[in-house]
């Protein structure tokens, strides 16, 4: 199994989930009534910009949904797989879901009631984001088994709310994270190893930018039109760009 692969699964978090009473600005935190089992390991959460539900993933447990803003949770249908990563549609209703050993991507239709397995390949999948209306998805992998081991993994793209999926022109590479804008358009997606990619149209093509080359980075956000971005590295340092990924520079954050 490649490095990158050991590497990734060592970041897995054991511990509960908290949430910020006041979203602007970020003083207070109070732990949200979500279930603990035992070493569970919340690895995903997304909040719609519609305010509701509030998703969060457990790897190797379930998905759980909150409509109040965490002050009391519900287990969904989804099964108990190794979940990395959870997207959501801005009014909530769409949500897609990727697992991480060879598994694959799922997709509910109703806010987290029912699931169902998506055509996407058998991939350890890392990232997943929506558009604002569900109807494109992205999807990173780190890797792909083959009858020979690990090769590095793709970026993949589903134009019809998950009905099918085609990979993109991103290179193969290790992949840790995906950002998009409110449409889909504008996407940025972060290797580790390796530097952050940017496309400009929904995937079709992709140019790496001047991002650093590091062996840890782990994850990468968006603003709602694509100008504003933001990187983190693993034990390093918190990079930032203000024109779309042209050009990045490292903030004053702590390592």
């Amino acid at each position: 199994m490649p490095a990158s692969l050991i590497t990734f699964r060592l970041l897995l978090p054991v511990g509960l989930l908290f949430v910020c009473a006041r979203i602007l600005p970020a003083q207070t935190w109070t732990r949200a009534n979500a279930p603990t089992p035992t070493n569970a390991n919340w690895y995903s959460v997304t909040l719609p910009s519609g305010g509701s539900p509030l998703v969060a993933a457990v790897y190797g447990g379930g998905i759980y949904t909150s409509t109040n803003m965490g002050d009391t949770w519900q287990k969904t249908s989804a099964l108990n797989l190794n979940w990395l990563s959870v997207a959501a549609s801005a009014d909530g209703s769409q949500l897609a879901a990727v697992v991480w050993n060879n598994g694959g991507i799922y997709i509910s239709t109703n806010s987290g009631n029912t699931w169902k397995v998506t055509s996407a390949p058998g991939r350890f999948w890392v990232s997943a984001v929506s558009s604002f209306d569900g109807s494109k998805i992205f999807a990173a992998a780190n890797a792909t088994a083959t009858s020979g081991g690990y090769v590095n993994g793709g970026v993949y793209k589903s134009s019809n709310a998950g009905g099918s999926w085609a990979q993109t022109s991103a290179p193969n590479l290790p992949w840790s994270a995906l950002a998009t804008s409110f449409d889909g358009e504008h996407l940025a997606a972060a290797t580790y190893p390796g530097g952050i990619y940017t496309s400009t149209n929904a995937g079709v093509f992709w140019v790496k930018t001047d991002a650093p080359d590091s062996n840890y980075w782990s994850c990468v956000a968006s603003s709602s039109d694509g100008s504003q971005l933001v990187a983190g590295i693993k034990g390093g340092g918190i990079y930032v760009s203000t024109n779309s990924g042209t050009s990045w520079m490292l903030t004053d954050a702590p390592a």
